[in-house]
């Protein structure tokens, strides 16, 4: 799916949820949360071929394929994080959108964590 396509429904079911917001404002979350959806569900062959070609890569620099793993299950939890905050927002509770957003955040470190250790470890050689 092209941009276009995807700026169209998000556009039209902006629009839709404007209208709704005024007669039946669940209605108008039920639409966003449709489109938001949609566009991520048309987006994972692009994701897909974006993993394809980081392993490739990896391969190609020598980068342990378990490092790329965790930076993009990082990257993943950003996005899906941020989605969901979005959501929350939508609707209205920005308290949820605050915890969607701390509980990425946290489950970001503790993904992170094998990286920070590798990195100390790596330090402590340099320094010996």
């Amino acid at each position: 799916m092209n941009i276009l396509t995807l700026a169209g429904v998000v556009l039209t079911a902006s629009v839709l949820s404007l209208f709704l917001k005024q007669q039946r404002s669940d209605f108008s979350f039920l639409v966003a949360l449709a489109a938001g959806c949609a566009v991520l569900f048309s987006l994972l062959a692009a994701i897909g071929e974006i993993l394809d070609f980081s392993q490739t890569l990896g391969a190609l620099s020598g980068i342990d394929n378990g490092n790329l793993q965790i930076l993009f299950r990082v990257l993943g939890i950003a996005y899906v994080g941020q989605f969901a905050s979005d959501l929350c927002r939508d609707a209205g509770e920005s308290g949820l959108a605050g915890s969607v957003e701390l509980a990425g955040r946290v489950l970001m470190v503790l993904l992170s964590l094998p990286l920070v250790s590798q990195l100390l470890e790596f330090v402590e050689q340099v320094l010996e």
